[in-house]
């Protein structure tokens, strides 16, 4: 099962998705297998573009309306966004995609 906790009108709430369709899976492992070309630098993608395509990601594992690109970044403290973001590529299996991202941002110190 998959959680995410959002604050949602001043208030915490926590969503849950007992499994992920097919689709959301094929999206992660297309986004793994780019951040790898970004990795080998065959490919650029600007950190904003990478969290961006994470954040939407992650929205849409969730059927749930409530989840959705503005209620993550409207829902989610920026200094929490890569261990929220990374928990659930980790429960999805794409949590290489998540690791990728985090060293990208470390290499740009």
């Amino acid at each position: 099962m998959i959680t995410l906790k959002l604050e949602i009108d001043g208030k915490q709430k926590e969503f849950k998705q007992k499994s992920i369709k097919v689709r959301s899976m094929r999206e992660m492992l297309k986004f793994q297998a780019r951040m790898e070309k970004v990795q080998s630098g065959e490919e650029q993608m600007t950190e904003l573009e990478q969290i961006d395509t994470m954040i939407m990601l992650v929205a849409d594992v969730f059927d749930n309306p409530e989840v959705n690109f503005d209620t993550i970044i409207d829902g989610v403290d920026a200094d929490k966004l890569e261990e929220v973001l990374g928990g659930v590529f980790n429960a999805i299996g794409g949590g290489e995609a998540a690791q990728a991202k985090k060293e990208k941002k470390t290499s740009q110190k």
